[in-house]
């Protein structure tokens, strides 16, 4: 990871001194309460993507991924941050999400990795819990 957009001061700090994640405070408006799902995030008042997810089709039983291990590159150091995640209410479909990308630099990366694209399946969870373990410089 190299860029984690956040809207609050404490995961900022948790985030960038715990872990080394490159987090930095953004405006992210969640639309989640119609059967649509919508993300939209602005950085500097400038719109970087507008996200918009359709609902899917639910998954039965808990969920429970494997232990999975995220790279983050802070301040010249590469770190290694082994982390799990349970989820409850995950309903997932093929294709289901449309992306709109905005004027903002990120954006323009964004674009140059070659979004927007179809998305190949698309995802939600109702409430997910996440653990992170300590990071190990690389």
């Amino acid at each position: 990871m190299h860029w984690l957009p956040v809207d609050q001061t404490f995961t900022l700090e948790a985030g960038r001194s715990l872990w080394g994640f490159p987090k930095e405070l953004a405006d992210i408006e969640l639309r989640l309460r119609s059967p649509y799902k919508r993300c939209i995030l602005r950085k500097d008042g400038r719109l970087v993507l507008d996200l918009l997810v359709k609902p899917g089709v639910p998954v039965p039983g808990a969920s429970v991924m494997a232990p999975l291990d995220a790279y983050t590159h802070r301040d010249g150091l590469t770190r290694v941050v082994p982390w799990t995640v349970r989820a409850r209410g995950a309903q997932v479909r093929p294709s289901g999400a449309l992306i709109r990308l905005g004027n903002h630099p990120i954006a323009k990366e964004l674009s140059e990795l070659g979004l927007p694209k179809r998305a190949m399946f698309s995802s939600t969870v109702a409430h997910a819990a996440m653990c992170f373990g300590e990071a190990r410089r690389l």
